[in-house]
C-alpha cells in the first residue's frame, strides 16, 4: 500500500477509503496509537463472524 501511494504522489488521506480516513485521523489526533487500542476502536461484529473490520497491519 505505501509503495502504491508513493509512487502515485498520494499523500494524506487521498486515495483512502472512509475508513482507513477515519483511522488515519484518529491516529493523527491521539498523537499515535497502540495497534491494541486502534483495534478496539475499529473493531466491528456486524458480519456475524469476530473478524475486524480491516486488517491495521496494511495501513
Amino acid at each position: 500500500m505505501k509503495l502504491f501511494r508513493k509512487q502515485h504522489g498520494l499523500v494524506g488521506t487521498e486515495g483512502l477509503t472512509e475508513l482507513q480516513k477515519e483511522i488515519f485521523d484518529f491516529i493523527l489526533e491521539e498523537g499515535g496509537v497502540t495497534p491494541e487500542k486502534n483495534l478496539t476502536t475499529f473493531w466491528t461484529h456486524t458480519s456475524g463472524n469476530d473478524e475486524p473490520a480491516c486488517n491495521i497491519k496494511t495501513l
